[in-house]
């Protein structure tokens, strides 16, 4: 059994799930790319998620209390406080936003739980929109990225990610 990952906005109290993107969550079927996460991905980037702090996160993970980060440090704060949960992810699945059901590609995995928590009415008013602005947007694929901050860039045509050629 492995790890899954979602990519979670901080800031904004929202994350993608690569499940509904019927990708698998593994960290070699995330970041290819060229799929339909990946685009999704970069939509938000480009979007609601500019200039935000966003974490690649696995399921499993509990943050250590001697990390050097300060974004990670606040998360375990407040998983902490919340005292029902064991795993950061956990937490975030339960009190975040999945902003997957915006993108079309998600569409089959999303309407199936939609119909889950409608029949067993696990909708929460406070983080489920389910019907608004569902599956209006698709993928973005762009050439570059960069990081002003670091002055880096990676190009998407020339650059390996684990071992993969993209």
């Amino acid at each position: 059994m492995g790890v899954d990952y979602s990519w979670v906005n901080i800031d904004k109290h929202e994350y993608l799930n690569p499940l509904d993107f019927n990708l698998g969550g593994r960290l070699y079927q995330t970041l290819f790319v060229s799929n339909s996460l990946t685009g999704a991905l970069y939509n938000l980037l480009s979007s609601d998620w500019k200039s935000d702090t966003f974490l690649f996160l696995g399921d499993g993970t509990t943050i250590s209390e001697n990390n050097n980060y300060q974004v990670l440090s606040m998360l375990r704060k407040k998983r902490i406080l919340d005292q029902r949960f064991c795993h950061e992810m956990e937490y975030i699945e339960e009190t975040y936003r999945c902003v997957s059901g915006l993108f079309y590609k998600a569409r089959e995995e999303v309407m199936k739980e939609i119909c889950y928590k409608l029949e067993n009415g696990r909708f929460d008013t406070n983080l489920d929109v389910p019907f608004e602005m569902l599956f209006q947007r698709n993928s973005s694929f762009f050439r570059y990225t960069i990081n002003h901050t670091k002055k880096e860039y990676f190009d998407t045509e020339h650059t390996v990610i684990d071992g993969f050629n993209t």
